[in-house]
This record gives C-alpha cells, structure tokens and sequence, in this order.
C-alpha cells in the first residue's frame, strides 16, 4: 500500500512523496472502510492547505460499515464540492437515496448533470432515470450504454418498448444480454417467443433461456423446455423449417 504520509499541518499541498506502508491489520470490532484516489488523513478535510488539492483528486466508496456512513457521506460530500464527477455522482446517490443524509432529489439531479457533464458514465445513468423529458432521458441511457453500463441498455430497452418502439427495444435488450445482463436475456427469450420487434423465433428464444441458466438463472429452464419440446413436435410431424 502507497500512501502520503502528512506530518504538517501547512504542508498539505502537492508535491508529497508517496511511502510504503504496511497493509493494516484489522482487529476484532474494527470498522472497514476502503476508498479510491484516497487522499485525505483524518481531520485533513479541514486544513485549508490542502482541501481543494487533495479533494480535486475524488473519493469514493466502494463499501462500509453501517457505523461508517457518516464519515463516507463526509468524503462524497468533499469530493463532489471539489468537482469530481466520482464523488458527485456518489454524493447524488446519498442525496436521492437519503442514505446518511436528508433525502433531496433535486440536489442529487444537480449533482448527477455535473457528473454526466464531466463524463461520468453512472452519473448519466443516474440522471436519466430522474429527468422528466423522455427524450433526454432515452439520450442518457445511450450514452452510458456507450460508455459501458450495461444495465443502461437493459433499462433502455423497458423505455423504448413503452414507446411501442420495439424493434429498438428488442436490440438493446440483446445488447445487454451479449454483456450478461440476465434480466436483458429473460425479456429478448420472452420477445423471440413471441415474436415482439421480430419475427418470432423460437431457436433464438430457447438459446437466450439457456443462456440465463449459464449466468445462474433458472427462470427460464421450464420456458426452453418446452419450445425445444414442441419445435421437436412440429418436425415429427412436418411442420415448420427442418
């Protein structure tokens, strides 16, 4: 582990060499809390010195303990009042959420916009889902599916398919189903099946249920079954394409 160690109060600006240290050991009833870009000590966030320096760099939470919360809300809020989209969009979650903090959907709107703006690829899909024009709504989704969030595609395709814009609908949830979204996999089965943006087509909706049962979901094990079932039907009997 590579750390700043800070030993003066007015030295908190740039220039501090990393050090090795030694990972710490945790003792019984120890409080873990594991943060990204960290670059806060304790008490640091209130030395004028180096608040906007180290703040800029972002903080974030990947997971704490619930007695943490105060202090993760504390370094969300410092990151996102220094401008970093990471720490805007997780100081935006809080707010929405109301997780440690007086919920205020409108601030977290606000953070999420200045999140998407830096280029955050959550903090667009975050917005999307609380603007109220569809049309910047369904923009949002797209890009943060560009940009690698694949549950995005999947929400996508459940907002245009309300649109009656299916064949749309029907590539995102594919789209998402090729990354390994199981929800997207259950809906582009269910749409093959029957035939919703598509012609319907069975052997596609039998490999889409099995792919489910790939990524640990047995939804749609009966469903496949049962096609594969009456597809081998049909052929005994000549029905349908060999």
């Amino acid at each position: 582990m590579r750390a700043v160690t800070v030993r003066d109060r007015e030295a908190g600006g740039t220039g501090l060499p990393l050090e090795d240290l030694p990972p710490p050991r945790a003792a019984e009833n120890d409080v873990i809390l594991r943060v990204h870009a960290a670059g806060f000590t304790r008490g640091e966030l209130d030395w004028a010195a180096s608040r906007t320096d180290r703040a800029g760099r972002g903080i974030y939470l990947e997971y704490f303990d619930e007695s943490a919360l105060p202090m993760a809300v504390r370094y969300a809020r410092a990151a996102a009042e220094a401008g970093f989209p990471a720490g805007q969009r997780t100081y935006g979650h809080m707010l929405a959420t109301g997780l440690g903090v007086e919920e205020d959907r409108a601030r977290a709107a606000e953070l999420f916009r200045a999140a998407a703006e830096g280029g955050d690829a959550y903090g667009m899909f975050n917005l999307a889902q609380l603007v109220e024009d569809p049309e910047e709504s369904l923009r949002l989704f797209e890009a943060a599916a560009h940009q690698g969030v694949v549950p995005a595609g999947a929400v996508l395709g459940d907002r245009l398919s309300a649109l009656d814009r299916d064949e749309e609908a029907l590539g995102w949830y594919v789209w998402a189903a090729e990354r390994g979204h199981t929800g997207a996999m259950n809906a582009a089965a269910c749409w093959y099946r029957d035939g919703f943006g598509t012609t319907p087509d069975p052997v596609q909706a039998v490999r889409w249920f099995l792919v489910m049962l790939a990524h640990g979901d047995g939804n749609g094990i009966h469903e496949a079954t049962r096609l594969r079932r009456q597809r081998l039907d049909h052929r005994s009997r000549g029905i349908g394409s060999p």
